[in-house]
């Protein structure tokens, strides 16, 4: 006699509730924002923003690039050389020229640029409020984020300043 089993059916995983807390300092928490734009920039094909990246800052040794930039032929290079690998990784826009780039709401790029761009705005925003409470003017950075990721909810960011200790003494502690 033949033994008919049923097949399991897969279970729906649930979803993990769990949050992870990074204390960082205010630097750092500029430059993993920072990082978190420059990743989102690159998976939805604005790749200027790496020649951006490695001209307009200093390398590890504290050394200017600025010859990277002020250097025609070098700069010419580089920019060759990311539109070509920008045509290999995203052809479909090699027809919208060298700065076009897919929307950071496109279905076509990365759930991770999405989570990347969503933390971003969370941390831009939080920030900017940190520096000033009260904005007088305008700013992007004062935008409640407009939610990217189908996948994660946006991400809480806090900034708070020890107690016994002065706003300048919690930037780099």
């Amino acid at each position: 006699m033949a033994n008919h089993q049923k097949t399991p059916q897969k279970k729906k995983e649930p979803v993990d509730k769990s949050k992870v807390i990074i204390t960082l300092n205010l630097d750092q928490a500029y430059m993993l924002m920072n990082a978190m734009e420059f990743y989102a920039r690159v998976h939805i094909g604005q790749f200027d923003a790496i020649s951006r990246e490695f001209t307009a800052h200093a390398d590890c040794n504290g050394k200017s690039r600025d010859w990277l930039w002020k250097n025609d032929c070098t700069r010419k290079e580089l920019e060759f050389y990311l539109n070509k690998s920008r045509e290999l990784i995203f052809p479909e826009l090699k027809s919208v020229g060298v700065y076009g780039s897919h929307g950071i709401y496109s279905t076509e790029i990365s759930p991770y640029a999405h989570d990347a761009w969503d933390l971003y705005q969370v941390i831009r925003r939080e920030l900017a409020l940190h520096r000033e409470p009260n904005p007088t003017s305008f700013s992007n950075s004062y935008n409640h984020p407009m939610k990217s990721s189908e996948t994660n909810p946006l991400p809480e960011v806090r900034i708070r300043i020890p107690p016994g200790r002065t706003e300048n003494e919690s930037d780099n502690q």
